[in-house]
């Protein structure tokens, strides 16, 4: 786990500085927001995340962009009956995220309009709060160092000097580890709590 840690950082040191000594084409800062969800119905798991990140291009590379990314959220489950929605059992996660975001630019970045792919690669660091069925205490878990990727596809349109992008796409991050972690004493496992659909938007200046 370390080494993949001092990879990135290395990655994107080399990165910034190949960057500063060869490109004169604007970086741009990033702001942004996306929602996760496990699926479409009504007990779906709920994940709101911030980020920030800072775009890296090149100019013999047009094409390629790598974005250092930091992010914070909030994540939320509750499971009710589907005849009286008696509560019973949800929980609530709140966490950070560092990783980086390779992405390639489809047609002329130059242009008003363009498509891109991208994949996030991020280190999830969450703090659960897990209400059970029939047990009155609550538990409080952590977990570090939780990495997912996060393959995207998406458009960019130029405003002046800012740029507006709008995505979707899958993530592997999955949360059921820091669920089941110290469970009490004869309670069943809670089954999978993947979050594999996201989308979101980003602003650039």
């Amino acid at each position: 786990m370390i080494r993949i840690i001092l990879f990135i950082v290395f990655f994107v040191v080399v990165s910034i500085s190949s960057h500063s000594q060869t490109n004169t084409k604007k970086n741009y800062f990033m702001v942004g927001m996306d929602i996760g969800v496990s699926d479409f119905d009504d007990n779906s798991i709920l994940n709101l995340n911030f980020n920030m990140g800072y775009e890296i291009g090149f100019r013999k590379l047009p094409f390629l962009i790598i974005e250092p990314i930091i992010g914070a959220g909030y994540i939320k489950k509750t499971v009710e009956t589907p005849i009286n929605f008696v509560l019973l059992s949800r929980y609530k996660i709140s966490y950070f995220t560092f990783g980086v975001a390779p992405k390639l630019q489809i047609g002329n970045p130059d242009k008003d309009f363009f498509v891109y792919l991208e994949n996030e690669f991020s280190f999830w660091n969450g703090f659960a709060r897990i209400e059970d069925e029939g047990y009155s205490q609550i538990r409080k878990n952590h977990q570090y160092f939780n990495f997912y990727y996060s393959p995207k596809i998406g458009f960019t349109v130029a405003i002046n000097n800012a740029k507006l992008s709008i995505w979707a796409g899958l993530s592997t991050l999955n949360v059921t580890k820091i669920i089941n972690h110290n469970r009490h004493y004869g309670q069943e496992k809670y089954g999978d709590q993947s979050i594999p659909f996201r989308a979101g938007l980003q602003l650039f200046f």
